[in-house]
């Protein structure tokens, strides 16, 4: 009976994972494009094969050709959708769970409780930004890869088979056309195969298996070095000092979902995160049973093999962490939940196949257990921040629908759309609402509007000091009533204006009342990214006939002038 239960216990935790992932997908995953999701733009609409420049193109230091290949190919066949790519993406994951899944069985013999592991660290929705942001496939294609490539190594016998070079070497050349994420794993890997290939040839086991491998070894060697040919250093790298190898823990952290940040002590600290000890410590000792192993005959392949990708993996914890450790502080980055993951996954099924029973069970069934422990927490995590995305998505919708122009949507939302000027990527908007993409295909046309000037009076709450600054004080926010006069209808503003405050920490929105044709008033309210500093100037899109609007500006120490108003007339 309970070995019965063992497989459907295991099952049901990778399907209703699966589920609700799906659900949260579903329910959350946006329509509109966000950051890098721009940089795919000319690939997703492209009707023919791209060029090989445009997919060999520098995406910040990476070289993402393969996911650019299969954005493009899963564009074609099931069209532009983002929400389509985020499904696809999924379903990479949920096939690697799975195949984790049989590849323990395959080892042990059998199927355990504890096996419900990779469905809850590989699923898991509190790595959101991956599952909800289509770009993302640049991350989850190459952990896809590295696990295939991870249980075609760990299931390896004493002799090297012609199929088994081909696979490895087939996911070590699509590695290599990942992106940095797949080059740091797939180094290692190639490596490996020309080892793997000299020690058959050197046996005479099967001299077709050792060319397959040294040929497929030294090609996957070749793309690695062309990864750096005319690459262009886009981030500047971290300090060199003790926050690297912090950060470089928090990554190993990472792979237990976005709870690893919450295990202190968290950033900026001078002690390591203790949750990225205790993985570091997993690893060791794996690399340490696996270093044991490697001296076998009959196990040296498997076990060397475990062993380059346990080494490709931390030198991708500590590659981001010289690249990111003065990013944010040293503050983990939600996406590279997804890229830790697999190292999680590399040691258990390196207990499954090298453990002692009982060692083995513990080990894996503790790893279980943590990642059962951290499983709630990590969907709370994710849902929160989905649930603060979702209704970015829905008030971006609400304006299209509500006819504010391109340009006056692009600078509204550039916080959030992406962090460079909208400038560069408000003709893509366009672009895709001559495309007939939904919901941009009901975005309004750019107008012919006139600025003018107007006679504009402040009502504050807390008023306005002498030097004509409203200062939020001990009620942590300032209210700001602004009623403008013009010639005509407005139809918006150009603000002029300073914000004192922390930075980083204050935040704002407008509101303000639009006419419908009934007659009756429609509340709307936008977020506001104001900034901080002097100078600084935004325009607002009202609505026709709206002379009057409210600023809330919130954080430690905020405080805000206006400096002067201006409004758009239509032509």
């Amino acid at each position: 009976m309970v070995e019965r239960l063992r497989p459907a216990f295991v099952w049901a935790v990778w399907a209703g994972m699966t589920a609700f992932a799906g659900l949260f997908v579903a329910w959350y995953g946006g329509r509109l494009p966000v950051q890098d999701d721009f940089f795919y733009d000319k690939i997703r609409f492209n009707t023919h094969l791209p060029p090989a420049a445009d997919l060999w193109e520098q995406l910040n230091e990476h070289r993402p050709l393969l996911p650019r290949l299969v954005t493009w190919g899963v564009a074609r066949t099931l069209g532009p959708n983002l929400r389509t790519q985020m499904g696809v993406d999924l379903a990479l994951l949920a096939a690697t769970a799975a195949g984790l899944i049989l590849s323990a069985r395959r080892l042990r013999g059998h199927t355990t409780f504890s096996d419900a592991f990779f469905p809850l660290v590989l699923l898991s929705v509190g790595q959101h930004e991956n599952l909800l942001w289509a770009v993302q496939v640049n991350f989850i294609l190459p952990i896809y890869l590295q696990v295939l490539g991870l249980i075609l190594v760990a299931e390896a016998g004493e002799q090297l088979s012609p199929g088994r070079a081909l696979g490895v070497g087939l996911c070590a050349i699509g590695l290599s056309l990942c992106g940095m994420q797949g080059v740091a794993t797939g180094t290692p890997l190639a490596a490996w195969l020309v080892y793997a290939g000299w020690r058959a040839a050197r046996a005479g086991s099967d001299r077709r298996a050792a060319s397959v491998a040294v040929a497929l070894g030294l090609a996957v060697l070749g793309l690695v070095a062309a990864n750096f040919v005319g690459l262009v250093r886009t981030f500047q790298p971290g300090s060199t000092d003790l926050a690297v190898a912090r950060y470089a823990l928090r990554m190993l952290a990472a792979g237990w979902g976005p709870v690893g940040e919450q295990i202190g002590p968290a950033e900026p600290t001078r002690w390591p995160p203790l949750l990225g000890a205790a993985t570091f410590i997993v690893l060791a000792a794996t690399t340490w049973r696996l270093v044991r192993y490697a001296r076998e005959p009959r196990d040296r392949l498997a076990a060397t093999g475990l062993l380059a990708l346990l080494a490709g993996f931390a030198v991708l914890a500590a590659g981001i962490g010289y690249g990111r450790a003065a990013v944010s502080g040293g503050a983990l980055v939600n996406r590279y939940v997804t890229l830790m993951a697999p190292v999680l996954c590399a040691c258990y099924l390196s207990w499954v196949r090298f453990g002692p029973p009982r060692v083995g069970e513990a080990v894996t069934g503790g790893l279980f257990l943590a990642a059962a422990v951290f499983a709630w927490p990590n969907a709370a995590a994710g849902l929160t921040a989905a649930r603060a995305q979702h209704a970015v998505h829905k008030y971006i919708e609400r304006d299209i629908y509500l006819g504010v122009p391109r340009s006056f949507l692009a600078e509204r939302y550039s916080w959030f759309l992406a962090c460079p000027s909208p400038v560069w990527y408000e003709p893509i908007l366009e672009g895709m609402r001559q495309r007939g993409l939904a919901p941009l295909h009901r975005m309004a046309a750019e107008p012919k509007l006139r600025e003018v000037p107007a006679t504009w009076r402040v009502e504050a709450f807390p008023a306005a000091g002498p030097d004509g600054w409203c200062r939020a004080d001990d009620l942590q926010h300032v209210l700001l009533t602004v009623t403008v006069s013009a010639p005509g209808p407005t139809t918006g503003v150009r603000v002029r204006y300073s914000v004192a405050g922390e930075p980083g920490r204050v935040s704002s929105e407008a509101y303000w009342r639009l006419p419908t044709a009934d007659g009756s008033e429609q509340p709307i309210t936008v977020l506001h990214a104001l900034g901080t500093g002097e100078g600084l100037e935004r325009r607002l899109w009202l609505g026709f006939g709206v002379s009057r609007f409210h600023l809330v500006v919130r954080g430690p120490g905020a405080a805000v002038r206006i400096e002067g108003v201006t409004v758009f007339v239509a032509e």
